[in-house]
């Protein structure tokens, strides 16, 4: 299961990366200089929940200083984003935003280095990074049914999952599917993994009758800002 979801995504990921198109903004070369300060720093595509962080190459503060909040003229964002600063170790420097970071969007950061090290003189007094979020966007999976009540196949249950990219607030995915039967709303419920990306559900109370009929599960990607809908027809043995 666990493979099949990863493969999921990856299909998903590659899809929302072909769709990019346009400039972009993008951090400058880096001086072959800032090397002598900086080790390490967060690059390529990020989920949106992810910390921001730079590692240095020595140490930038003493021990005494670990876990405590820096200064906040240490690095810029654009597009801006606010958040909190903190010393992660003697050379790491942690960035976490107040909220989620927009899906799909490329940031670039902007480091201060002579504010931390005021012997960066020259091209090594500042540099720039950027890194990009996770496109947003998700499919149904069906699993199937199932009966709640061995003693009465006429109530059957539905299951499946609602694979997201990224992360994806569990509010709003819940607002993402409907069913019915009949005319008649069924109830679905859900649960949701802690990593926001798989969002489980189980439509209630679907009727079996001695004929085959159906219900119908529409899904929409609107609550969370992804485009279309689509409705199913699932037939009921």
């Amino acid at each position: 299961m666990k493979n099949q979801i990863a493969f999921i995504l990856l299909l998903l990921l590659s899809f929302t990366a072909c769709k990019k198109t346009g400039e972009e903004q993008r951090a400058a070369a880096i001086p072959e200089s800032v090397f002598s300060y900086v080790y390490a720093y967060t690059s390529g595509t990020v989920s949106r929940t992810a910390p921001i962080k730079i590692r240095f190459a020595k140490d930038a503060i003493t021990e005494d200083k670990v876990g405590t909040e820096a200064g906040n003229n240490l690095l810029f964002f654009s597009p801006k984003i606010e958040g909190k600063y903190v010393w992660e170790n003697q050379r790491t420097l942690r960035f976490t935003p107040t909220e989620k970071l927009a899906s799909g969007t490329v940031y670039v950061g902007k480091v201060q280095l002579i504010q931390i090290f005021p012997e960066a003189k020259g091209d090594a007094e500042k540099f720039e990074f950027d890194f990009r979020t996770y496109e947003l966007n998700y499919v149904v999976k069906q699993t199937g049914f199932k009966t709640k009540n061995a003693n009465d196949l006429s109530i059957q249950e539905f299951e499946g999952q609602l694979i997201t990219t990224d992360f994806a607030d569990s509010e709003k995915v819940e607002k993402m599917l409907s069913a019915k039967q009949n005319s008649k709303n069924l109830n679905i419920r859900w649960s949701h993994n802690p990593d926001g990306k798989q969002h489980n559900f189980t439509v209630e109370n679907i009727t079996r009758a001695d004929t085959e009929g159906e219900f119908s599960l529409k899904h929409t990607g609107n609550p969370i800002g992804v485009e279309g809908d689509k409705n199913l027809t699932i037939s009921v043995p």
